[in-house]
């Protein structure tokens, strides 16, 4: 019974480091942000910072969440970032890319 959870939290661990690996190794990312804020824009600018890649912001009031997915689509990044929960919930939907999701604030 214990190797079996030793061997369930293992495959867990392995699964989740593959996954945000693709993030590690991507070249173009897009961010989306929920609003035009200034906790989102430190934490893009911290990714910014700190990731190897370019980096691409779309304002979701501005682009619109019915437009959201062709214009990523357009792009064609390696991956997507979602910051606040906008952005996550019109993103959520889009096959075949990472969708890596950030920050939850409650505005005033």
């Amino acid at each position: 019974m214990l190797f079996k959870r030793i061997h369930m939290l293992a495959m867990l661990a392995v699964m989740f480091l593959l996954y945000n690996a693709s993030l590690l190794f991507a070249e173009d990312i897009v961010v989306v942000k929920s609003h035009d804020i200034k906790p989102y824009n430190d934490t893009i600018e911290g990714f910014k910072r700190t990731c190897r890649c370019t980096v691409r912001e779309l304002n979701l009031p501005e682009a619109g969440q019915n437009n959201i997915h062709k214009k990523i689509l357009e792009i064609g990044p390696d991956a997507v970032l979602a910051i606040g929960m906008d952005a996550l919930n019109s993103v959520g939907k889009i096959d075949n890319l990472p969708i890596f999701y950030s920050m939850m604030t409650e505005l005033m």
